[in-house]
């Protein structure tokens, strides 16, 4: 039975923008990281790059999955890798540490994004279901551009590994937040995962339309990405 929660699923769209915040804290701390770490422009790009690569390694795994484990429970788990992973920001002190924790925030960034629209299906008011999934779109527009308005200013006041710290501990608090708030129904058909998960990935991958979707989302996302990610970067060598 579904639970018409319009104040919660609020938490869930918050979430969102908070995962999207998480990828584009990265790029205001470039420049920083390129004097800290000796970092390249093209070991900059691999960085803004591996948030994405749990998604091309492991999306169709995880969505097949993420409603016989639970959505809320892939979803809480999220927020806590993303949490735990931006904490260990604190930590960073060669390219090594950098690249294996901004690929386990990939790897939250993903848990949240695959199942929140699921959630938001489940828990919102019917009557309020296309606003919200219409706010629900604009998570990673948004949240990238809070993150590169919001960290230049923060780091007049403090360091980059506090600001990482920070959004990690708001993560955690997310996920607590979740865990007692939301009670989310769950589907009595989640058991057919196991089964069907190589026939959605044979369907997937052999289905024309999805691979053509995917290109374009592909090329699309990569230069959007390039551009957002290396913009304080282009514009600190540009003064």
């Amino acid at each position: 039975m579904t639970q018409h929660t319009s104040r919660h699923d609020l938490w869930i769209i918050a979430a969102g923008y908070l995962a999207a915040v998480h990828v584009g804290k990265l790029s205001p701390i470039i420049p920083i990281l390129q004097k800290q770490l000796d970092l390249s422009l093209a070991q900059a790009g691999l960085a803004l790059s591996l948030v994405q690569a749990a998604g091309m390694l492991f999306a169709l795994l995880l969505g097949s999955f993420s409603e016989k484990v639970g959505l809320k429970k892939c979803f809480i788990a999220g927020l806590v890798i993303l949490g735990c992973a931006s904490m260990g920001g604190i930590f960073i002190d060669s390219l090594f540490s950098l690249f294996f924790l901004r690929f386990f925030e990939g790897m939250g960034f993903l848990l949240i994004t695959l199942t929140a629209p699921a959630i938001l299906k489940r828990i919102c008011d019917p009557t309020t279901m296309n606003l919200k999934m219409g706010i629900w779109g604009s998570y990673m527009g948004l949240g990238v551009g809070i993150a590169m308005l919001s960290i230049p200013i923060l780091l007049q006041y403090f360091s980059w590994q506090q600001i990482w710290f920070a959004l990690g501990v708001l993560s955690l608090g997310f996920a607590v937040v979740v865990q007692y708030l939301l009670n989310i129904p769950q589907n009595h058909h989640a058991n057919t995962a196991v089964q069907s998960f190589f026939s959605v990935l044979k369907m997937t991958l052999t289905h024309a339309p999805v691979v053509c979707l995917a290109l374009i989302f592909a090329a699309y996302t990569s230069q959007w990405l390039t551009v957002i990610g290396f913009l304080p970067s282009i514009y600190l060598n540009a003064k």
